[in-house]
């Protein structure tokens, strides 16, 4: 039961770490990769639990909050932190450790779910949930970067 207070305080410790983050990327171009990471994240982790039965989600209805919150908010949080760090920095060596401590975040969280029996593994496992969440990472990266580029088209138009 100590599964909810802990998510909750996450989201609202990653939701203030984003807030306060200097960012590279304006409001809207934010605002854009959250949306789009967010549809990701929900179709992904419902096509894997409700379709092909790789996992299952907890059943308890007060635990079942955490389920929306981490693939609705606390993923795609992350991953814009991740991004706007990533693009904010030049140096190489401070983006892959950005990369791998982000990806380190991410399957801490995921693991917070299996701890906290809001997530059973059925024919999955924690390699799979591995690559999938730094295809996560990726996508956010790709998106942002599309996204800053039609942005700069558009403004040189105008």
């Amino acid at each position: 039961m100590m599964g909810l207070p802990a998510s909750i305080a996450l989201t609202i410790m990653i939701g203030y770490f984003f807030l306060f983050q200097k960012k590279k990327f304006s409001f809207l171009e934010n605002s854009i990769v959250f949306m789009i990471l967010t549809i990701v994240t929900t179709n992904y982790i419902t096509i894997m639990s409700l379709n092909l039965h790789k996992f299952e989600t907890t059943k308890n209805p007060f635990l079942f909050i955490v389920v929306p919150l981490y693939r609705d908010i606390m993923i795609p949080l992350l991953v814009l932190v991740f991004t706007n760090a990533f693009f904010k920095t030049a140096e190489k060596l401070a983006r892959i450790l950005y990369g791998l401590s982000f990806l380190a975040a991410v399957n801490s969280l995921e693991y917070f779910l299996i701890f906290f029996k809001i997530v059973k593994y059925t024919h999955w496992n924690f390699l799979g949930a591995t690559i999938v969440n730094l295809a996560y990472l990726l996508i956010g990266l790709g998106l942002a970067r599309i996204v800053n580029e039609v942005q700069k088209r558009s403004n040189a138009k105008a």
